[in-house]
């Protein structure tokens, strides 16, 4: 086996199940973790605390779109295409089927939304757009047990 370049190293305790706690080692931040919503009735968790924070699954889409989303902007600059702000916009799905009485994910769904001065931009952004999954560290260390869809629609930028 490789030896690694980079470890990450992050610090989880059980503060009432199933409430946990993760610190992120490298900066000290928290991130509560809970049982929410289809997660809280498939484990008849009831009511309360519990079910207000995000769960694991929430957290794993998150990161996944919010690297895609680097990634992608990171291209668009390359190409001169602004992507700050609200110019660049995505939201993401994580799609779960139960297996063996076990909740599993196998599939995020990305669609973005990008505002484009240019309408001759259009064709840059598609390229862009065609190879960023493949450039997206957090999306490779996935893609082998879930399968990432991304798709892109534009729009004129905003007339202020």
């Amino acid at each position: 086996m490789t030896e690694p370049t980079f470890t990450t190293r992050v610090r989880v305790t059980r503060e009432r199940p199933p409430l946990r706690t993760a610190e992120l080692v490298e900066t000290g931040e928290t991130v509560t973790f809970g049982t929410p919503g289809y997660q809280g009735d498939f484990y008849d968790l009831g009511e309360g605390e519990l079910r207000e924070r995000g769960g694991t699954f929430d957290y794993l889409v998150a990161a996944v779109a919010a690297c895609l989303m680097g990634t992608f902007g990171r291209a668009l600059t390359v190409r001169g295409i602004p992507s700050d702000g609200d110019r660049l916009l995505s939201e993401a799905e994580g799609h779960v089927v139960v297996e063996n009485k076990i909740m599993v994910m196998k599939r995020i769904s990305i669609r973005y939304r990008l505002q484009l001065d240019d309408p001759d931009q259009r064709e840059a952004a598609e390229r862009a757009h065609a190879h960023h999954v493949r450039a997206c560290g957090v999306a490779l260390s996935v893609m082998p047990s879930l399968a990432i869809e991304t798709e892109l629609t534009t729009v004129p930028a905003q007339v202020a």
